[in-house]
């Protein structure tokens, strides 16, 4: 190494190595409960063999600028959705994400339903006097008000594949997900059968559908077998199909 200095290894390095996001190194790094005990053993394995070591004076400039941004009441970020206690699955671990980095970065997040205001406004109204200094908005099977992206200046991010809106847009991978899913189960039980609910021709799903696929394509379909299924289909009928 030039001037005999070694190179930092960073979170974000082991988070590549690891297959995982950085937050989850970080909570690991931590012993966060919120993490499974082998992924944190796995992750500080990992750590301990690239030879990582916490940078104290960024760890101390990270918490001063963090905790500098918390407002008075403590909550710092707002997840809206439609209504949070009827939501699909999926937004439910979309909002636990959310959760999880804002724990990481010294966040807090609060849950806002929309069906629980009488308007946008009034929505707003009590965002600004929570002190919130962002807003994660989760995917929607409804059209979006146009006003809750238009009528405020503090910064907005989508997640989600279902509606097109006016502001930046975060979608998980999920050709790397189902690859890996599939071929993780692959190496740790043998044989595996996809039950894909595919729901119309909704191009989220249709990219977990053509993933599988292409899994399958490179295995064999004595390895992986697919089936399609209604979106609509109860467990139970899973169950017994399966």
């Amino acid at each position: 190494m030039k001037g005999g200095m070694n190179k930092r290894i960073t979170q974000r390095q082991i988070a590549k190595i690891a297959g995982v996001d950085v937050s989850t190194v970080s909570l690991s790094l931590n012993q966060h409960p919120r993490i499974p005990e082998k992924t944190r053993e796995r992750i500080r394995a990992i750590a301990a063999e690239l030879g990582y070591r916490p940078d104290p004076a960024l760890s101390s400039i990270a918490a001063s600028r963090w905790s500098s941004r918390t407002s008075e009441s403590g909550v710092v970020l707002g997840f809206v959705v439609d209504q949070f206690a009827t939501a699909e699955p999926e937004l439910k671990l979309y909002e636990e994400g959310v959760g999880l980095q804002a724990q990481t970065l010294g966040y807090r997040h609060d849950i806002f339903s929309l069906s629980e205001y009488p308007s946008v406004e009034s929505l707003q109204r009590v965002i600004r006097a929570r002190g919130i200094r962002g807003l994660v908005v989760g995917q929607s099977r409804n059209t979006l008000p146009l006003d809750l992206f238009t009528s405020t200046s503090i910064p907005i991010v989508h997640c989600g594949f279902l509606n097109d809106v006016p502001c930046d847009v975060v979608c998980p991978d999920l050709r790397l997900a189902v690859t890996q899913l599939i071929e993780g189960l692959l190496e740790e039980q043998g044989p595996v059968q996809c039950m894909l609910p595919i729901e119309g021709e909704l191009s989220s799903d249709l990219l977990i559908l053509g993933s599988a696929l292409a899994v399958q394509a490179r295995h064999g379909s004595d390895l992986v077998r697919i089936r399609r299924v209604n979106a609509e289909l109860h467990a139970e009928e899973v169950r017994r199909i399966t």
